[in-house]
């Protein structure tokens, strides 16, 4: 599931500095294994969720009105802490943009909501990887770089740990917990100054029992300590997060030119594989889908590196790395 960890973070360090980037849209879902009403809603908001893979989905489990769920009783305090910090404790389920709160609503969130949310510019970049040191230990590497922006300030970083998928046969019915919350590794301002400059941290931690090693991920929240608007989010997952997410294949010289400052080609032995192009940008945001694969024109996009996505004719995931040219 992690093999192309590697391609995304050689795309990271190509963005330029003192240059807005995209702004990753994250979403916090506030649920709960007992809530029938959430049992009622949850299935539209994965449906919803499925056409943007390229938003990142957390789910928090806190103990109002329900306080045996078991995914609130493996961290209450901190599930709980969630609702708090937004003012939403009491009730499930609840949805959380950007740091903003949804009113309640059904369905929790409509297509245009998110829209209005996609293509935001942010003026931090993240990098986050999540690897096994020995045992059950691992450590999570963030990197923060500030890319653009004049005012000195201070901003709100939260790095958590997520399961991406749990089968378990809940009371309310639900059988799929996609994104479960399962701890904070880290909670404290954070201060990048000027634009250029970065920081790296490190945090190790221990596998609980109760977690699937393969299933669990890192991800980064970045808010403004006054607002609580998210100013970048990400993830340590191979792909721009989603629902129902597929196992990843990692292709090689399958485009050419590349980099190419006009048209790309895949290689003819590869063509009849595919049945859809995309291309993502290095924060995970969507630029387009393509359809006709006989060649494919970049000439519109910025110089820099992407990441394409093709499905294939087997529903499998693949991806190469591709790089926009002036030359």
């Amino acid at each position: 599931m992690k093999a192309i960890l590697t391609i995304i973070l050689a795309l990271f360090v190509s963005i330029p500095s003192f240059a807005q980037v995209e702004r990753k849209v994250v979403i916090e879902h506030f649920t709960n294994s007992r809530c029938s009403i959430c049992a009622a809603r949850n299935p539209a908001f994965y449906t919803t969720l499925e056409a943007y893979p390229d938003v990142l989905h957390i789910a928090y489990h806190p103990s109002s009105p329900y306080p045996t769920c078991i995914f609130n009783q493996h961290n209450p305090i901190e599930n709980d802490g969630r609702t708090y910090f937004y003012g939403i404790y009491g009730g499930t389920p609840r949805v959380v943009i950007q740091g903003d709160v949804i009113p309640v609503q059904n369905p929790l969130i409509s297509a245009e909501q998110i829209d209005s949310y996609i293509g935001e510019t942010a003026n931090y970049s993240v990098i986050l990887t999540n690897e096994k040191l020995s045992g059950n230990n691992y450590k999570v590497v963030m990197q923060i770089k500030r890319e653009a922006g004049t005012d000195w300030e201070t901003i709100q970083a939260w790095v958590g740990l997520a399961e991406e998928e749990i089968d378990y046969a809940a009371p309310n019915g639900e059988n799929l917990h996609h994104d479960v919350f399962r701890k904070w590794v880290f909670k404290d301002t954070a201060s990048i100054n000027p634009a250029g400059s970065s920081r790296t941290w490190e945090f190790e931690y221990q596998m609980d029992p109760a977690w699937v090693e393969g299933e669990m991920f890192a991800y980064v929240i970045l808010q403004d300590l006054n607002t609580q608007k998210v100013l970048q989010s990400g993830s340590s997952l191979d792909t721009p997060s989603g629902i129902n997410k597929p196992e990843i294949v990692q292709l090689s010289n399958v485009l050419y030119p590349n980099p190419s400052n006009g048209k790309v080609f895949i290689r003819t032995e590869m063509l009849d594989k595919f049945t859809q192009a995309e291309i993502f940008s290095l924060t995970g945001n969507k630029i387009g889908t393509y359809t006709d694969l006989g060649s494919i024109d970049i000439s519109g996009l910025q110089d820099g590196m992407y990441l394409m996505v093709f499905t294939g004719a087997d529903n499998q995931i693949y991806t190469s790395r591709l790089v926009k040219s002036a030359h």
